[in-house]
């Protein structure tokens, strides 16, 4: 996409977006992704068997035409697990100058390096571990590659967006500048047959399907395409949404005749995309609009909408904050009707770029909350008095929670260490989207009076992941604070009841909110009191019961203090909303080690599989030292798994060469099922990378069997 500035964010940038980002400048090396690297294979590292590592595919025209599950290693693997939740509605309107049909797309750099950063998470908390997913309309998979021209989105940022209700894109980027290889790719992209159909178009599909992501992301910015091709492309879309439900998103960048001339708004020039065919088919659902928007270019563009009987919304302003984020200035006021709400959509551009700003992990949820909320710190204050206004300013917030059973631990999606029931089970970092729980609708939300209470993750303490809610400050005599956490519409049965599980300092009272009216009012929440708490984590249960037929269309947290408290806190570590108990699942059949891989005689990776099983939140995979002990390698709710987390010691190692692993079903209530076990041989397979060298067995360790401590495989001083 065209930018104004160049400086890059280089902690989570990848070379190839560089090339694609900074097209503008004319980078050298700008026109490599065009062909990709020359080679058809999907994971080279795979293939040179130096990692079994999976790895997102990526694509030139040829390569994607040639694709299959067959010949793709990772296929499986990134297959996404979570099903678009389609059951997404809009809450009651807290802030009075968004507007409820406005909607914000967001094209976010999601991993550092698309063509080798894991698919399916890794031991790094740092990682753009994005949960504002309830202000978003969409999610492009922004990102460059070296193998061509898609770059298709990683399932675990598919899984977190699904499972609030948020369709994701995958990037297709046709580089800046004017390019001989860049325009003969266009023309083998849009080949059509002359049964009407395009080869290229029918893959897109298929992948799409296959995969289960929702649409693609056309960057179009490759100069000399001529009309004709710039038309045919134009149908190829429509081509796309007559044969298929994907949605197509739409940069301003190509216009009516083919050439680059970037608008900043839809009008007479660009509205072939927008426009509907004889047949009421139309190419685009959304179009990201250039940066330099004025207010009479916006009002063109709804002008432009109207006439072709497309909503204003499906035009989204672009905001490019790679560089400055929430610092950057944005004369949005261009953007307001006479109500002072927006008359277009919104389109970030690298809102990653808080993680620049970020001192760490944990802060970078902080500096989230200033982009998506704003310097208020409460989506119902947002407003027009400070530079940056945040998103909770525009646009109302979106909700899927609308059946039971609704439980959260408040996972992000990342941690310094994984917590199961309140213990630790591994100890080393990590990341994960995929099982990122929904989190709380309104980052901070909180009614009352006197001392404010602060709200924020704590990634020290967990119930369930890698971080709980905290709840702390110093509160003077007669404070309450009741924090709004979830939009909702939970029907009320007379077995409805509701499950927190917290951990909470003496001194205060502490309640479970429900809003039984559609607007959130105070005087129809009803609250029930939680018992005191002792140490560690507490759980109780709330019998909604006596108010059947009801409709619970808010939860919250409150907490009252009639004495003045120096040092409060409180943390909340999960809640669960249910009319009954999920059975118990039984254990995964079928497990398998699909392929195995030492790295040295102490550390393996490894690829497993079972079969596939109904009301699975996700599974977790463990491993049994021989002295007993059990560590996590890691969480996933799909039925294939990749781990590069199995260890053993000198201490902890089978007579045997034998490390048992076991798969965990987890059920919708966070209960654990029966274990599958399965055994991970150390022996006879090789301690190093050189497949060429033997296995080196009988290494002198008294009592250890084969265990190989060579130097070459072991290490050093062991």
């Amino acid at each position: 996409m065209r930018r104004n500035r160049s400086r890059l964010f280089g902690r989570i940038l990848s070379v190839s977006a560089v090339f694609m980002l900074l097209g503008s400048l004319d980078v050298p090396g700008a026109k490599a992704a065009v062909n990709g690297d020359g080679t058809d294979i999907v994971n080279e590292n795979y293939a040179d068997r130096l990692s079994l590592k999976p790895l997102a595919p990526a694509f030139r025209v040829e390569t994607l035409l040639n694709w299959s599950p067959e010949n793709d290693p990772d296929a499986e693997i990134n297959r996404v697990s979570v099903p678009l939740n389609k059951n997404r509605f809009k809450g009651s309107q807290v802030n009075p100058l968004a507007n409820p049909k406005a909607g914000i797309t967001s094209a976010a750099i999601t991993n550092w390096n698309h063509d080798e950063a894991s698919s399916v998470g890794s031991n790094d908390f740092n990682v753009y571990a994005f949960d504002n997913w309830q202000l978003l309309d969409s999610y492009i998979y922004w990102s460059g590659t070296n193998e061509g021209i898609f770059a298709i989105p990683t399932p675990d940022i598919v899984d977190a967006a699904h499972r609030n209700g948020v369709p994701v894109y995958a990037t297709l980027g046709f580089p800046w500048g004017k390019s001989a290889e860049g325009v003969a790719e266009i023309e083998k992209f849009t080949q059509q047959k002359q049964d009407g159909s395009f080869p290229v178009a029918d893959k897109m599909m298929e992948v799409a399907e296959y995969y289960g992501f929702d649409g693609y992301f056309f960057n179009q910015e490759t100069s000399g395409v001529s009309k004709a091709t710039a038309e045919r492309m134009n149908e190829m879309m429509r081509y796309i949404k007559r044969n298929s439900n994907l949605n197509v998103s739409w940069y301003d960048a190509q216009d009516n005749t083919g050439a680059i001339n970037y608008q900043d708004s839809i009008n007479s020039k660009n509205d072939m995309y927008v426009k509907p065919a004889e047949d009421g088919e139309y190419a685009v659902d959304e179009f990201f609009l250039n940066y330099n928007w004025t207010t009479s270019k916006i009002n063109t563009t709804v002008d432009t909408m109207k006439g072709h009987n497309r909503s204003p919304f499906d035009a989204y302003a672009g905001f490019e904050i790679q560089q400055n984020s929430y610092n950057t200035k944005i004369n949005t006021d261009a953007l307001l009707d006479e109500k002072k709400q927006p008359k277009v959509s919104i389109a970030l551009y690298a809102p990653n770029s808080t993680m620049g700003l970020a001192a760490d992990p944990a802060d970078f949820h902080e500096k989230e909350k200033n982009l998506w909320t704003g310097p208020q710190g409460d989506p119902t204050l947002a407003d027009d008095s400070a530079a940056w206004k945040g998103m909770a300013r525009f646009v109302t917030d979106a909700s899927v929670i609308q059946s039971k059973p609704f439980t959260t631990n408040f996972n992000t999606g990342h941690g310094k260490q994984y917590f199961v029931n309140g213990k630790t089970a591994s100890g080393i970092e990590w990341n994960n989207r995929s099982i990122q729980d929904i989190m709380p609708t309104w980052r901070w939300w909180i009614r009352g009076e006197g001392s404010k209470i602060k709200v924020s993750y704590d990634f020290d303490k967990a119930y369930n992941g890698g971080n709980s809610l905290k709840f702390n400050g110093a509160l003077e005599a007669g404070s309450v604070n009741d924090t709004m956490l979830y939009s909702s519409k939970l029907p009320v049965t007379d077995t409805t009841k509701v499950r927190v599980v917290y951990q909470n300092q003496s001194g205060a009272d502490v309640s479970l909110g429900v809003a039984y009216s559609e607007d959130y009012a105070q005087n129809n929440m009803k609250y029930y009191p939680l018992p005191k708490s002792g140490d560690g984590w507490q759980t109780a249960v709330v019998d909604l019961g006596k108010d059947a037929g009801k409709t619970a269309y808010a939860l919250s947290l409150k907490v009252n203090n009639a004495q003045k408290i120096e040092n409060y806190s409180i943390h909340l570590g999960e809640l669960s909303v249910y009319d009954d108990a999920a059975a118990v699942l039984a254990k995964p059949a079928d497990v398998k080690i699909l392929e195995k891989m030492p790295e040295t005689a102490f550390e393996a990776e490894a690829r497993l599989s079972w079969s596939e099983q109904k009301n699975v939140l996700h599974y977790e995979v463990y491993q049994e030292n021989a002295d007993g002990v059990e560590t996590l390698l890691g969480v996933t709710p799909n039925n294939y798994f990749y781990t590069p987390n199995i260890t053993r010691t000198i201490e902890n190692a089978s007579a045997d060469n034998i490390t048992k692993l076991k798969v965990v079903p987890v059920n919708q209530d966070y209960v654990r099922g029966q274990a599958a076990t399965i055994s991970f041989d150390w022996h006879g397979d090789g301690c190093n990378r050189d497949r060429e060298k033997p296995y080196i067995a009988e290494c002198g360790v008294k009592g250890k069997g084969n265990l190989c401590l060579s130097g070459k495989c072991g290490r050093t001083g062991l």
